[in-house]
């Protein structure tokens, strides 16, 4: 993979091209050509991200504190994130969109005076009342990017059934404990075993109820409703619409899940003839 590239002056702006996945190395890289360049008395940065697919918390960290030291010389870094990209999901999500400014096009970062630098978010109060009833609790920013990482996964891979960027969220050696007590260790493993679940529910929808996250680890509840529509755990295909009411808690480091268990007996939820398990 391609690592980050040294800037090339545009307009008299640095810019810098991201590669496409910043992981823990890459991003190291990143901030190394993010300070020569304000060394060098560049107060805007530019960060062409349009070929990003992936960026992990180590990697937004680097940008959130480039645009910091930025913003103290009366700059700011603009980043270039086309807006129907992985990256751009996980931007919004993570709130960075109202921190760091960023455009859909390279000669829109580049313009003289591409509109007001956007300001850091203000604090949230302790705890508010989300969209359909979920309790959410502010936390600090570490907590926070947990949540939101687990909340892009489960719209991503459950939600929207993109199984093959299941892995995008998990680390090498992932530990998954099942509702049925089943537990699988490794990515492949346990992407294998999240497309054989979604494979056998049509329709699966998986809506947050309650979520509490702290430091590293986040605590979900969510309510799934779906048809059992082919074979799955032993348990012939019903027909029957379920709704389950699972307990998620995962382990979260350096931007990937690296253990993940879930609690309600999704086997019973078949059983019980679509009731809540």
């Amino acid at each position: 993979m391609p690592g980050v590239r040294f800037p090339v002056m545009i307009n008299g702006i640095p810019v810098v091209t991201a590669p496409a996945e910043i992981d823990t190395i890459t991003a190291g890289q990143l901030r190394t050509v993010l300070l020569h360049s304000a060394a060098h008395g560049h107060t805007v940065i530019v960060v062409d991200m349009t070929g990003t697919w992936f960026c992990d918390s180590v990697g937004f960290s680097v940008l959130v504190g480039a645009h910091r030291r930025a913003r103290a010389e009366g700059g700011a870094l603009r980043l270039v994130i086309p807006p129907d990209s992985a990256v751009s999901r996980i931007f919004t999500l993570t709130g960075l969109d109202r921190v760091i400014p960023r455009f859909a096009r390279l000669d829109q970062a580049l313009a003289r005076r591409p509109g007001p630098v956007i300001r850091p978010q203000r604090p949230r109060r302790p705890a508010r009342r989300a969209a359909g009833g979920a309790t959410v609790i502010a936390m600090p920013p570490g907590a926070r990017f947990s949540q939101q990482l687990i909340r892009s996964y489960t719209q991503v891979v459950f939600n929207e059934r993109q199984i093959r960027r299941a892995a995008e969220f998990f680390a090498p050696d992932v530990t998954w404990q099942g509702s049925t007590g089943r537990t699988v260790r490794g990515r492949d493993h346990v992407v294998a075993l999240i497309g054989e679940v979604v494979g056998a529910l049509d329709g699966l929808t998986a809506t947050e109820q309650d979520m509490v996250a702290h430091s590293d680890t986040v605590t979900a509840r969510y309510r799934i409703e779906a048809t059992h529509s082919r074979d799955l755990f032993g348990i012939p295909a019903t027909g029957r619409p379920i709704r389950w009411e699972p307990v998620s808690t995962y382990r979260i480091s350096e931007g990937k899940i690296i253990t993940a268990k879930t609690s309600g007996n999704l086997a019973s939820a078949f059983r019980g003839g679509g009731g809540p398990a």
